[in-house]
């Protein structure tokens, strides 16, 4: 029994106070005599059981007393940890008061310091926790409580502040805090925080705002690293400042820094925005000297900027040069190809580098499809984008909805409208949401079969499936009802685009007047031109066209008056169909009035034999023969050849020139206003002329005189 108190003794014996010890000690002597009275009552006579539970006791004990042990030194290092990276100043008192010699522990002292370093990481964790949610708010309000509560925060508190503004692009606010800890008196900033303002000013493109950065590390204590120099490249680099981001590298190799294949790669891409394909080839043989193997980055930047040379042969040389050089090609080597092929229209060559792809162990995705079928779309090539389409699907790729849009677009160019609605149907089916890209580009395709009645089922379907029809959505049904012409559902849609608060554009409003001239009912159509004046919107073109046709069929000459009043003041130009309804409208005598003076602001005005023919079958003919002296003076362009001006002459029967002063001249509109309104043109002067418009310019529109009898 003495030997086992005597090992109770020497296990329990620790640095302890004594009276703690001692207390211990009596606590298990007493519970050790109460277990061995148990055991002798129990089993009388059993001294080695007795023996056994002793020491079974002890073990218990010492191996719990051994767990809280390490468990105390565990979290005490922690805190010290804690206290030594966060709060340096407070943990370098509290050492050199531990380590002053002869010093009696101050108890009260310690539990203070514990307090204040719990209360400071429970800060630091808030601050920690809103910087990764990327919540700067959250983060700035989690620093302002902690000076509250009498805590200075550390270098590391200002740099998670700096990294989280940084992190969500709110440059302002990073280099605010940069600053800030630049002037806390804490301690030099080191060059993490400030490389991450200075990416943060290069990925918003501030070229001037990061190398001001990088030129301050030196006064602010911090020197410049390979990460700090890339920065400043990478900014100059997406500004497309490649002799800036070359003389930057130029810097970093001065001041010692090795560039690495990033500085390199950086150079490059600058080199490819800006198309400077010639030298991004110099900076890869750069890259060779210098003993930086260059990446498959480094390739696709210089093939970028080959591609956006319009040089796709070249870009197709140097990813063979990259193979025999043992890089992979990847997507993007291939796609920057097949992107500038289908952009020029190529789609047979670009299909053949999808091909070429695919052949190379490289495997297409969803986006180098989409730009074939971008080129399908903009050709036309309707059996292609499905043979494409169907192919992407077999091979395992899923189409995205930008794929399916495409497609849309192709079969409405066509006005395929079953094609239409079974690709919105797939679409259902793959599980894609089509988008209001997806339902307006459908509309499209009802326009050419005039189909209001599927249109207006469409936008039901529309909005069924949670879409709402924006502007772009009404004004393609208004455009199905004007080619129907429907007046009634184009204003009834109209109206209801109205109302829902889009507001019309000129294209809704000139649809629904199309609809009205188209229908006949000018009255309506003057009520929408007059809802376009409130907002100071001029109509298309194509509207102006369909209500003059409308105010000719109607003889209104009036309102032809007002509506070229309006083109003028509008600057539309006058195209031929207007000028022939004008001449088809004066025939009628009792409609000759000032409007015909109002005609000679026309631009583009190419009369045809036929319109000749009508003009000499006006009652008024010296009147329209004026008129059409005074429209002569227009471009070349718009002067329409004919084959042979005698049979103008002849008609015109009034002519003082000869048929073989005619004959060499090319063009009939010219001929006829000289032979009626120029008589007092010498003959030679008009012979050589190969333009008679600049003869007719020769004399003012007062000299221009008609005698027909």
């Amino acid at each position: 029994m003495t030997t086992v108190f005597q090992h109770a003794k020497k296990i329990f014996n620790s640095d302890a106070s004594m009276a703690l010890t001692v207390c211990r000690t009596l606590i298990l002597g007493a519970a050790a005599a109460l277990m061995l009275f148990m055991v002798d009552a129990l089993f009388p006579g059993c001294d080695a059981l007795e023996e056994v539970g002793v020491v079974a006791l002890l073990t218990v004990i010492e191996l719990a007393r051994t767990g809280m042990k390490q468990r105390s030194a565990s979290q005490l290092k922690g805190r010290k940890q804690m206290q030594a990276v966060h709060w340096p100043l407070k943990v370098s008192q509290t050492d050199t008061s531990s380590k002053t010699p002869n010093s009696v522990p101050h108890t009260v002292e310690q539990c203070e310091s514990s307090i204040d370093a719990e209360n400071a990481n429970f800060y630091y964790r808030s601050l920690q926790a809103a910087a990764k949610a990327a919540d700067v708010s959250a983060a700035e309000a989690a620093m302002r409580r902690m000076r509250e509560a009498g805590i200075t925060p550390s270098i590391a508190c200002y740099g998670t502040l700096v990294g989280v503004c940084a992190k969500t692009g709110d440059v302002a606010r990073a280099e605010s805090w940069l600053e800030t800890l630049a002037g806390s008196g804490l301690g030099n900033p080191n060059v993490i925080c400030v490389n991450m303002v200075i990416s943060a000013c290069a990925k918003h493109g501030q070229v001037e705002r990061a190398a001001a950065w990088l030129q301050r590390m030196h006064s602010l204590g911090v020197e410049p690293d390979v990460m700090s120099y890339n920065a400043v490249i990478d900014a100059c680099a997406r500004s497309g400042e490649v002799n800036r981001a070359e003389e930057w590298l130029g810097k970093m190799q001065d001041s010692g820094a090795i560039p690495n294949v990033v500085s390199f790669s950086s150079v490059l891409h600058a080199c490819a925005r800006a198309g400077e394909a010639t030298r991004a080839e110099a900076w890869l043989e750069r890259m060779h000297s210098a003993g930086v193997p260059p990446n498959a980055i480094c390739f696709n930047a210089l093939i970028h900027a080959c591609a956006k040379a319009d040089d796709t042969d070249r870009a197709a040389r140097w990813l063979d040069h990259m193979v025999k050089h043992g890089v992979q090609p990847t997507v993007t080597s291939y796609s920057t190809i097949i992107d500038r092929l289908s952009k020029s229209g190529d789609v047979v060559a670009a299909q053949q580098w999808l091909t070429r792809m695919t052949q190379a162990g490289v495997d297409a995705d969803v986006i180098a499809y989409n730009m074939v079928l971008g080129a399908c779309s903009r050709a036309g090539s309707v059996d292609t984008a499905e043979a494409l389409f169907n192919q992407m699907r077999e091979r395992g790729i899923m189409p995205n909805v930008v794929a399916f849009n495409l497609m849309l677009n192709i079969h409405a160019r066509l006005g395929d409208t079953a094609a239409a609605v079974r690709l919105l149907g797939e679409m259902r089916q793959a599980g894609i949401s089509a988008d209001q890209v997806s339902f307006n580009t459908a509309f499209k395709s009802f326009v050419k079969s005039a189909d209001v009645m599927g249109a207006s089922t469409l936008v039901r379907e529309m909005m069924a499936h949670g879409v709402a029809p924006d502007a772009g959505s009404y004004t393609a049904i208004i455009a199905v009802c004007a080619r129907a012409k429907n007046s009634e559902a184009a204003e009834s849609w109209l109206k209801r685009l109205l109302a829902d608060g889009l507001g019309a554009d000129v294209s809704a409003y000139s649809a629904t007047i199309q609809a009205c001239a188209q229908a006949g009912d000018l009255a309506r159509a003057d009520h929408w031109l007059t809802r376009m004046d409130a907002f100071d919107l001029w109509p298309s073109a194509g509207a102006f066209c369909s209500l003059v046709h409308a105010a000719a069929k109607k003889n209104d000459t009036r309102r032809l008056e007002n509506l070229f009043k309006r083109m003028d003041d509008a600057k539309v130009e006058t195209t031929t169909p207007m000028c022939n309804a004008l001449i088809s409208t004066s025939r009628q005598p009792s409609k000759d009035g000032p409007w015909l003076d109002t005609v000679t602001t026309a631009t583009t005005w190419t009369p045809t034999k036929l319109d000749l023919i009508a003009m000499l079958t006006l009652p008024k003919v010296p009147r329209v023969a004026r008129l059409v002296a005074q429209i002569t003076p227009l471009s070349r362009e718009a002067c329409t050849p004919l084959t042979s001006v005698r049979d103008a002459c002849i008609m015109a029967q009034t002519t003082p020139l000869s048929r073989d002063a005619c004959t060499p001249l090319t063009y009939v509109r010219d001929a006829c206003v000289m032979a009626q309104t120029t008589p007092l043109l010498a003959r030679d002067a008009c012979t050589p002329l190969t333009r008679v418009r600049d003869a007719c310019l020769q004399l003012g529109p007062t000299s221009r005189t008609i005698s027909l009898t």
